[in-house]
């Protein structure tokens, strides 16, 4: 199979977060290969130049990083909205898949 995943990456962290506990993305990739034979694993996250270090290690760790924009809101706190981008990547790739019948595309979505 040619399972995809598209990853909100602030959203799952947030989510983890909450929970008080801490995500170690490389095993996570490697649960999405094992458990659901994910082959490529989109991560969608905002770009900050200081976290190159986490950028190398998530594409080291397997993922495909997707960067959007960081903005800043009225207090300060750094947005990446990956939200729209990735609905709209998940759309454009369902659209020109090849094979769509055969491709199983999993959204991880945490609120």
């Amino acid at each position: 199979m040619n399972n995809v995943a598209f990853i909100d990456a602030q959203n799952l962290h947030l989510g983890i977060k909450s929970l008080g506990w801490r995500l170690d993305w490389k095993k996570f990739r490697v649960y999405l290969k094992d458990k659901y034979s994910v082959n490529i694993a989109y991560l969608f996250i905002g770009f900050l130049d200081t976290n190159q270090e986490l950028f190398t290690a998530l594409q080291n760790a397997g993922y495909v990083l997707v960067f959007k924009p960081i903005i800043f809101d009225s207090g300060g706190k750094a947005k990446g909205n990956c939200d729209a981008d990735l609905v709209l990547w998940l759309c454009l790739k369902k659209i020109i898949m090849i094979r769509p019948l055969l491709s199983l595309v999993m959204v991880i979505f945490i609120l």
